[in-house]
């Protein structure tokens, strides 16, 4: 293999690797090795001269707000990206598609796509834009409704929650919100009707595997943007401090089987502290007697969705009232075989 300037040529020689293989792993080094030197020309020159101007151009402006922190080959077909945001304590994880166009003598890169089935990172969708104020950044694909001032109010709001020392925030949580309905699926690789009945989800982005720079996976919060087109700003800012409430528990893991309640009744009472109104689609907690029993995990993703969050709501409001709230709370998120105390009297 023999490099003049930015153009790669390859040899095969018996025993080596492929060209294509060559090429995947020589154009992850430049692409890196281009953005982390701020050298588009460089960037430029890895693409083959039959890859689309326009979509080359929206590459290199959305991976220019980004810290590439890694870039590597994965597989044969497939290339590992680990990015975040400047002032992000973490780093999402991806698994991305180079497309290569091989001539006789030289392969250059034709697009970067989404990995067949695989979350793909917003800024492979189309044009993204990042705004950032305070502990918030809205990574933004759409020049729609601004879900910045909502994100910061809603942070702000958090931080006056003392939720018995549950919520540890990160440095700087991000939210995406996709364009469309179609970007929203690339990002978390679902159809979106799988996610009608939401308004955001928080997620591990994390669908790439382990970062080889050592950072931790990112919490990101992903805006449905069919189901909040027409919320009010105060209804934005309430479902925003709700999935900022399941990013600053992020630190519990998963909740336990049968313990979704635990987890949406945080949330959803941290929320209800700030924004009395019901959720959109849904009505006020009602109180809890001594029949109360714990929603099941299906009941959240259920035809009826609402009861489940008010039912949990209500139990955790109950809970937060005694002296070993965050003791118990740990206890139930974690521990499926935890009996749930007496409710009421």
């Amino acid at each position: 293999m023999a490099v003049v300037g930015s153009v790669v040529w390859f040899v095969s020689l018996p025993g080596t690797q492929t060209r294509q293989q060559q090429a995947i792993e020589q154009a992850a080094d430049d692409v890196l090795a281009a953005i982390q030197s701020d050298d588009r020309a460089a960037f430029e020159a890895s693409f083959s001269p039959s890859a689309d101007a326009e979509r080359v151009e929206t590459l290199w402006t959305n991976l220019h707000q980004f810290e590439i922190a890694s870039l590597r080959p994965a597989s044969n077909q497939s290339w590992q990206v680990v990015w975040r945001l400047p002032g992000e304590d973490a780093a999402a994880s991806h698994l991305v598609a180079p497309e290569l166009a091989c001539s006789w003598w030289r392969c250059g890169l034709v697009n970067i796509g989404q990995q067949p089935g695989s979350p793909t990172p917003i800024w492979l969708t189309g044009p993204v834009s990042v705004q950032h104020a305070g502990r918030v950044a809205v990574i933004s694909g759409t020049a729609g409704t601004d879900w910045l001032a909502d994100a910061v109010a809603a942070s702000e709001q958090l931080s006056q929650t003392g939720a018995a020392g549950l919520l540890r925030p990160t440095a700087l949580q991000v939210v995406e919100v996709p364009a469309d309905a179609a970007a929203f699926e690339r990002v978390l690789a679902q159809p979106i009707l799988q996610f009608r009945a939401a308004g955001a989800i928080t997620w591990r982005a994390d669908s790439g595997g382990e970062s080889p720079s050592g950072l931790p996976p990112a919490t990101r919060i992903v805006v449905q943007p069919t189901s909040t087109q027409h919320l009010t700003a105060q209804q934005r800012q309430g479902l925003l401090l709700h999935e900022q409430v399941h990013a600053a528990t992020g630190w519990l893991g998963a909740p336990a089987p049968g313990r979704q309640w635990v987890s949406e009744g945080l949330a959803e009472w941290v929320r209800l502290q700030h924004h009395t109104e019901p959720a959109p689609g849904g009505a006020a907690p009602e109180p809890v007697d001594c029949t109360w029993a714990a929603p099941a995990d299906e009941e959240f993703t259920g035809a009826n969705p609402p009861t489940a969050y008010q039912r949990s709501a209500s139990a955790v409001a109950l809970i937060m009232g005694r002296p070993d709230a965050a003791k118990l709370l740990v206890g139930l998120w974690r521990d499926a075989a935890q009996p749930v105390p007496l409710l009421c009297s």
